[in-house]
């Protein structure tokens, strides 16, 4: 079995690339929540952090808290409904949090699938 991480230029390089791209994922979830929603957030966000709020609210799997709807990635959306049990802007930047260490993360496993394709061949 292969070590996850090697002492190499290559992973410092990615290890990097992917603190680096993290801490301005975590400084852009800082900012003012108008300029993320301006900038950062789009429409597509908030329909999911109304049937998030309905959901734990009791309204069912709703965008109007009254009929269910569909069209949304379930998984994506059994992740963010926990934190839409607390008030104001916090449950966005949460799920701003998730999102940026879910990216990171996704990036180190690219990177090692990579790694292990082009080890074998």
């Amino acid at each position: 079995m292969r070590k996850w991480f090697v002492n190499n230029w290559e992973t410092v390089f990615v290890t990097a690339v992917v603190l680096i791209g993290t801490i301005i994922r975590f400084y852009i979830v800082a900012q003012d929540l108008d300029f993320l929603v301006a900038t950062f957030l789009p429409d597509d966000a908030f329909y999911y952090f109304t049937i998030a709020r309905n959901f734990v609210n009791g309204n069912g799997i709703s965008f109007d808290s009254f009929s269910p709807t569909n069209g949304f990635h379930p998984l994506w959306l059994f992740l963010i409904t926990p934190l839409f049990s607390f008030e104001g802007e916090l449950p966005i930047r949460l799920t701003l949090f998730v999102s940026a260490t879910m990216d990171m993360f996704t990036a180190v496993i690219i990177y090692r699938f990579l790694k292990e394709f082009w080890n074998d061949y």
